[in-house]
């Protein structure tokens, strides 16, 4: 149906619940990078690992989005890593 091919996702909130449930969704369709933000470093790391096995890349962003300066954060890390 859609081709991810050349695909990069963003998933907050993806160190449990639908969060996590959407990141290896969207692993299992075919999207390459996956961007896993959430403040559970441990839960991140781990859904990464599970998602590299699979073949995708996957880039863990610690971040608390409820913080004033998290957008600005979030936008100034995928730049270095080059998302």
């Amino acid at each position: 149906m859609f081709d991810y091919q050349n695909s990069t996702a963003l998933v907050t909130g993806a160190s449990s619940g639908i969060g996590k449930a959407i990141a290896q969704a969207l692993v299992e369709r075919g999207v390459p990078t996956i961007v896993l933000v959430a403040r559970d470093e441990e839960g991140l790391n781990i859904l990464a690992d599970e998602l590299r096995h699979q073949g995708a890349r996957a880039e863990v962003i610690p971040l608390d989005l409820t913080q004033a300066d998290a957008p600005a954060r979030l936008r100034e890390t995928t730049d270095k890593l080059g998302l």
